[in-house]
This record gives structure tokens, C-alpha cells and sequence, in this order.
């Protein structure tokens, strides 16, 4: 578990991805410093993909993006590490030069979708890593936003847990196991990879995802299973944003989850305001998760150590 932040501490602001407009990146940091934190850029952090005709949305180059990356981790005066935006472009950073910087220098990285190769990454790494707003986000949704107040407040070791009204769609029971997951799309190429960090361990899975279709939900959400199923020991269902559903099959994607989870002898709450959705709360990925599905709602409780 990485150390808290304190105020006044710095906190690399860094984009492993995609590239976001100037003022919005900008503005993020402004919104950083008055909650207290000293916001310090990567030098690559504003740089475009070279090339006129480029389709390319990176901010710049993957040497870059791995430049500003590894310098977050490995300099001492630098105690948190938050990502720009997502995209897509981590799964370029991945090495083992990577890996060996998260195990000499735990720290706070937070982020989510694309943002999510680097969080298993750190997890398989033996680092927890906190799925959670962006710098996107403190700029386009304002310091009132409940999500970006949780995941500064818990880089800070306020860590909340939460309890969830029913839903119809919930799958009753009670488990525990290390949280892992995030964006669906960005977990199915990790699977198998020396990066997996599903291997060998009882894991609580969280799912989120924007903008897929249905049948693709379904693969990754089967190459999951394939590979891991076994350590499966519950699911939470985030938000699936603007997914397109197949026509005809009741009950939408959350319908299709149910249907492919059901039978796994495992609880599976759905309701948690997590990914792409208007309100995104932070989870600790790698900390030690205790799930509780009833009739009458769901709990999720992250056993972290007091520092």
C-alpha cells in the first residue's frame, strides 16, 4: 500500500495515453493546487503524436509517454502520480522496467479506462493502485463533483466504503478476495501475459466499459472466465456507458452480465457508480475486498491498514 499524501506534497501529472486540450489540462492542475497538492507536469506531458496525417491521438511518442511514466515513479520528491486522461496507449508503456519502478517506489497512481493496463500492471507488481478521476475530470466536472472530492480524499487515506440500494439484477451472497478489474476491454489483452494479475490469487472482479457493443462485452468478459473463473470469488458491476445492445435481448448488456455470471455460484452486485458514468467512485485495486449481496442491498468494504 503506498503512502498517504500530505498537503503540499507534489504529484506528477502525467498522460500514458491520449493527449487532452492544453487550458483542460491546465485547469486540472489549478484545481489540484487549491485542494492542496503541488502539481508538477511531465515534461512530455502536452506533446502531440508527430505528423500532420496522423491518426493518432497520443500524447506523443511511446518513449515519451514511458519518459514521463518511469520519472514519476522514480523520483523521490514526487509522491503521487495522476493520469491526464485515458484513450488508449499504457499497453505501450508495459516492461519490465516498469514493473521493478512500481516494486522500489509504491505509490499512488490513479486513473481508469485506458488507465487500467497500468493498475494491473502495479497490482501484479505487489502495489495497489487506485481506479479513480483524472485530471480530465477535476477540469470538466469542478471541485463539487463527489467523485473527484473521494479520490483525492483518499489519496490522502480516506478510503470509502460503500453501501448500495438493491438491485433486481444482484446475485445474493457473501465473499472476499483482492480487488482487480477495471475497464473490460483493457483487461482481455493482459490475460495470460506475464502482467496478469489474476494468477493465483482469490480475486473480487470489478467491470466497467463505454462505447462497446454487446457481443464484444461478451468476449472479453468470456476470456476472463476462461482463464480465470476459477478465482473468481465476486463481481461488481460498474457502469456500461453508451453500450450498444442487440436488438431483441432483454435486458440490454446488464442483462446479458447477469445472464453470464448467474451461475457462477458467486455474489455479483450491480449499482456501483464506477467508470464512464457521470459519477465514478474510487476503488483500491490489490487491497482486500469483503462483498456482501442481499436482498436488501450490497456492501463493499476495502480492508486497508491504517498508516
Amino acid at each position: 500500500m503506498p503512502a498517504p499524501l500530505q498537503k503540499g506534497d507534489k504529484v506528477a501529472v502525467i498522460a500514458p495515453g491520449f493527449h487532452l486540450d492544453d487550458s483542460l489540462v491546465m485547469l486540472g492542475c489549478q484545481r489540484l493546487k487549491e485542494y492542496g497538492f503541488e502539481p508538477v507536469l511531465g515534461k512530455n506531458a502536452l506533446k502531440r503524436y508527430p505528423g500532420v496525417d496522423s491518426l493518432y491521438n497520443y500524447a506523443g511518442i511511446t518513449e515519451e509517454r514511458k519518459e514521463d511514466l518511469l520519472w514519476a515513479l522514480n523520483d523521490e520528491q514526487i509522491k503521487g502520480i495522476i493520469c491526464i486522461r485515458g484513450g488508449y496507449g499504457s499497453i505501450h508503456l508495459l516492461s519490465k522496467e516498469l514493473v521493478e519502478a512500481f516494486r522500489k517506489h509504491p505509490k499512488w497512481l490513479v486513473g481508469y479506462s485506458d488507465i487500467t493496463t497500468l493498475h494491473l500492471a502495479s497490482v501484479r507488481s505487489g502495489v495497489m493502485s487506485m481506479h479513480g478521476n483524472m485530471c480530465s475530470d477535476f477540469a470538466l466536472k469542478g471541485m463539487e463533483d463527489e467523485g473527484n472530492i473521494a479520490v483525492l480524499e483518499a489519496l490522502k487515506g480516506n478510503f470509502p466504503q460503500y453501501e448500495l440500494p438493491a438491485d433486481s439484477l444482484n446475485i445474493p451472497g457473501e465473499a472476499s478476495g483482492m480487488l482487480v478489474g477495471g475497464n473490460l476491454s483493457n483487461i482481455a489483452p493482459i490475460l495470460g501475459t506475464e502482467y496478469d494479475c489474476f494468477k493465483d490469487r482469490d480475486c473480487i472482479l470489478f467491470l466497467e466499459e463505454v462505447r462497446e457493443a454487446m457481443y464484444s462485452a461478451d468476449r472479453y468478459l468470456s476470456a476472463i472466465l476462461l482463464h480465470h473463473g476459477k478465482r473468481l470469488k465476486g463481481v461488481i458491476i460498474g457502469d456500461f456507458t453508451n453500450c450498444y445492445h442487440e436488438i431483441g435481448f432483454e435486458g440490454g448488456i446488464y442483462g446479458m452480465l447477469h445472464k453470464r455470471l448467474k451461475d457462477l455460484g458467486i455474489p455479483v452486485c450491480f449499482g456501483f457508480h464506477g467508470g464512464h458514468g457521470q459519477l465514478n467512485m474510487p476503488l483500491v485495486e490489490g487491497a482486500r475486498v469483503q462483498l456482501k449481496v442481499t436482498g436488501s442491498g450490497a456492501s463493499i468494504n476495502m480492508a486497508l491498514p491504517k498508516q
